[in-house]
């Protein structure tokens, strides 16, 4: 299933169905409704082949998401024949065998398991591993509202605009709204790897129960041996859901993570790697090179210049507000590209900050200056530092003050590591998360660098391995073999390790640099985003500007003059975003 609401109040018919509707522009889910003494529940069809909720005389079992089933083979995945309860039911008889399930190892992915005994009204909730899918909750007056989006908790509890001003602030300043607090004050998100238990007759008493944590315990004395290990888990992933298909979509970049995932496919199998782009540039061709050595179909789909502006409402609703709407990246392109055909995309999201120390915070060096490794910065502080434009410095206070709580939270559990944790644990505190929230909602997403053994290996390791590519490297040399002498769009090779690349990639910068400028074909932004200095100075920015930054009382508490903010380099470009997008949500 794509998504659940739950209200321990009895509503209407059709009511909870609309309010899921409201996630989506077009091309309504199918809802599933049922109601009883403990309350209504609302769950919208899945994407997945076998994952729809099953239901019996006591109870209602369901799997939102579809994660991988790692005590059985998966077959069902690629089988459009099968019965569409296949994958929930073996879940079901999982949890209810002798034996039991080990929620930290029999699935893998993205999932929450719900389970409602409508004898007794006990309801039971099971976040994933970093809770890949989130959980909010709000418990007012005794009545509880527990869903995956959050603004349809807030709808079905019927708060009507935002009024956290702590959380706006926070999210317009650094992307995130710092776990557990969201947008609206009375809404919470669950706890990640936990079990929760609501028991309707000893008035919604609520049991929670944690089922993993990523402790700071170092399991590894050789690098090496942990790079075969993370290989072999990653491989052991991908198979278990290609195995039964011959037919693989995969997002190909020019970087080198989709390059390794795609390096783990058959030969044999028929493989289309899709890229997004404003035009066919740099990224597009470093993509297109890999593509041709892996034997893939090279898929490009271009964006129109003003994309990211043009979707702006339709990516905020889908991935909730707090959450950076422009990382639904594929959004449009699920229609276009007829995404929906694979029973299988795969992606390389996450691979640099769980495998690569991409939040762990380092010594900056400017320009191009071989012979410099990646350094963490001690002492580091957690504290919102791009935060002087805001007026109201009681809120700064509360924002740090909510800030320290999480990390002295993750710091008892990552005393060493907890500043790279902080944004990391649970996955809502890292700001590109929002990808897979718009992924899952779309079409059937994959990505191997969540598999449950690559989080617990990525947690079992040093910063000191993470930092350099040392680790990452050593992984994924035996797969890179064929794209030894390609470079990385950035201009460096993945093959080698820092040192190698320390020297090669300035040289590789400059030649390029002055090759682009001696070229007409060339020009143009080479990355795989837009142009973001170009769009915000475009007709298109400055009308949306004008429409959505006029009588905001609520932002004026915070900003000044949010207008100005928008139009003038007083502010980040990605904090201008996040401003754009509280304010579209404010004038809705």
């Amino acid at each position: 299933m794509s998504d659940f609401i739950f209200s321990s109040k009895k509503m209407k018919d059709h009511e909870l169905t609309v309010i899921l509707d409201s996630i989506y522009k077009n091309d309504f889910p199918n809802v599933i409704e049922y109601h009883g003494f403990w309350g209504s529940l609302a769950i919208s069809k899945s994407l997945y082949n076998g994952f729809q909720p099953i239901e019996d005389e006591r109870c209602i079992f369901c799997v939102i998401g579809a994660p991988v089933l790692m005590f059985c083979d998966n077959h069902f995945l690629h089988d459009n024949d099968c019965e569409d309860t296949f994958a929930t039911k073996l879940v079901y008889d999982k949890f209810f065998s002798a034996d039991g399930i080990a929620w930290d190892e029999d699935l893998s992915g993205p999932f929450v398991v719900l389970y409602l005994n409508k004898i007794s009204g006990e309801l039971m909730i099971v976040t994933d591993l970093m809770s890949f899918i989130p959980v909010y909750e709000i418990f007012e007056n005794k009545d509880r509202v527990i869903g995956t989006h959050v603004d349809v908790v807030a709808k079905v509890g019927r708060k009507k605009s935002f009024n956290d001003l702590v959380s706006i602030a926070d999210f317009i300043c650094s992307g995130v709204v710092t776990y557990p607090h969201t947008m609206y004050d009375s809404i919470k998100q669950l706890a990640p790897a936990s079990v929760f238990k609501i028991f309707f007759q000893e008035s919604k008493k609520k049991l929670v129960v944690s089922y993993w944590l990523p402790k700071e315990d170092y399991k590894y004395d050789d690098i090496d041996k942990a790079a075969n290990e993370l290989r072999e888990n990653l491989i052991e992933f991908i198979n278990s859901i290609t195995k039964n298909s011959s037919f693989i979509g995969l997002f190909l970049s020019g970087g080198e993570d989709s390059r390794i995932i795609l390096s783990m496919l058959p030969e044999n199998y028929i493989k289309d790697a899709i890229i997004f782009l404003d035009y066919y540039n740099k990224e597009g061709r470093v993509a297109y090179k890999a593509s041709e050595k892996y034997g893939a179909n090279f898929k490009l789909y271009k964006r129109a210049k003003n994309h990211y502006l043009d979707y702006l409402p339709h990516c905020s609703e889908l991935v909730g507000s707090g959450c950076q709407y422009f990382h639904a990246h594929t959004y449009s392109f699920h229609k276009s590209a007829e995404l929906l055909k694979y029973s299988v995309l795969l992606g390389g999201f996450l691979s640099d900050a769980l495998l690569k120390g991409s939040h762990i915070k380092k010594i900056k060096v400017g320009g191009m200056i071989p012979f410099v490794p990646q350094i963490p910065i001690k002492n580091y502080s957690h504290q919102e530092k791009d935060n002087s434009l805001i007026l109201n410095k009681d809120i700064l206070v509360e924002l740090n003050v909510r800030r320290n709580d999480h990390f002295l939270w993750v710091h008892a559990i990552r005393p060493k590591s907890a500043e790279e944790w902080f944004e990391l644990w649970p996955s809502s505190m890292n700001k590109n998360i929002p990808n897979i929230y718009a992924n899952r909602r779309l079409f059937r997403m994959y990505e191997p660098f969540i598999h449950n053994k690559v989080i617990k290996l990525a947690s079992s390791v040093s910063q000191n391995w993470k930092l350099n590519r040392r680790l990452f490297q050593r992984m994924a040399k035996p797969l890179l073999k064929p794209t030894k002498h390609l470079i990385h769009a950035k201009g460096w090779f993945p093959y080698y390790p820092w040192i190698v690349n320390s020297f090669v990639q300035p040289f590789s910068i400059l030649l390029y640099t002055i090759k682009k400028n001696m070229s007409v074909s060339q020009k143009g932004f080479d990355g795989p985003w837009c142009d973001w200095n170009d769009l915000l100075s475009s007709r298109t920015w400055k009308e949306m500007s004008l429409r959505y930054a006029k009588n905001e009382s609520i932002i004026n508490i915070l900003f000044e003059d949010p207008y100005d903010l928008l139009m003038r380099q007083k502010m980040s470009v990605v904090a201008k975003i996040n401003l754009m997008q509280v304010l579209y949500y404010l004038n809705k």
